[in-house]
């Protein structure tokens, strides 16, 4: 069975709600509740729509149901909305994101460096973990507490959680954003594969346009190396 989700982002309602809020004031807290409810209603949005009481800003999340996969290895898809996120190229729309889960080079030192500094972040499950090296191949989360196994070798990363559930990043070539001139400078690496210690599995398929990475499928319900009949695509238009 596929599964086609459409994107359609209408970013210009979340101002009109969210431009006179104020913090300090018990009457803009009531306004803000009161906007919020309104926009659900008027939108048809089931998420949860949030004011930051200090910024202003209007956040929103969107979780996107899924049919159930196999043993509970499915994807996790959410889409957030950041009012005050001005950074251009997102492929859901400014202000928009939707990530799937990655590990990424960060650095303190400029961009310069970024690839001989070997600093990284991982982005799962709707959660950031900025990692410290172990020693060797080996990381961990520098303030741990989901106790997450994580290792890399030459252009991928595995990260296995405590029920033995193992996700795989940058295993292909497309899930991996690397330099232009050099394929060998890698980036960010994407999530592409997830499966339990029964065997159970989705994997996920990139494509790469000018220099970026676009999820192109998700196939699920898979077991051992086979895919299973349930499949997303992401169509951008």
């Amino acid at each position: 069975m596929k599964k086609v989700i459409f994107f359609v982002l209408i970013i210009a309602l979340f101002f009109i709600f969210t431009d006179n809020i104020k913090a300090e004031d018990n009457f803009a807290y009531q306004h803000e509740a009161s906007a919020q409810n309104q926009f659900k209603k008027e939108a048809g949005f089931t998420g949860s729509l949030r004011v930051d009481n200090f910024s202003g800003a209007a956040n929103y999340n969107l979780g996107l149901e899924v049919p159930p996969g196999r043993n509970g290895i499915q994807p996790s898809l959410n889409l957030y909305y950041n009012s005050h996120d001005k950074s251009p190229g997102s492929w859901v729309g400014q202000g928009w994101s939707l990530d799937l889960g990655y590990v990424t080079r960060t650095t303190k030192e400029g961009s310069n460096n970024l690839y001989e500094s070997n600093e990284f972040t991982l982005f799962l499950n709707n959660k950031s973990y900025d990692l410290v090296n172990l020693g060797g191949n080996t990381y961990g989360s520098k303030a741990e507490g989901d106790y997450l196994k994580i290792a890399t070798s030459t252009d991928s990363w595995i990260v296995t959680d405590t029920m033995g559930t193992k996700y795989y990043f940058g295993q292909t070539a497309a899930a991996r954003q690397d330099d232009p001139s050099d394929s060998t400078r890698i980036y960010k690496w994407m999530l592409d594969r997830v499966e339990d210690t029964n065997d159970n599995y989705y994997r996920v398929t990139y494509y790469k346009l000018y220099g970026q990475i676009y999820p192109d499928d998700i196939y699920y319900t898979g077991h051992d190396t086979t895919d299973g009949p349930m499949q997303i695509s992401f169509n951008l238009e």
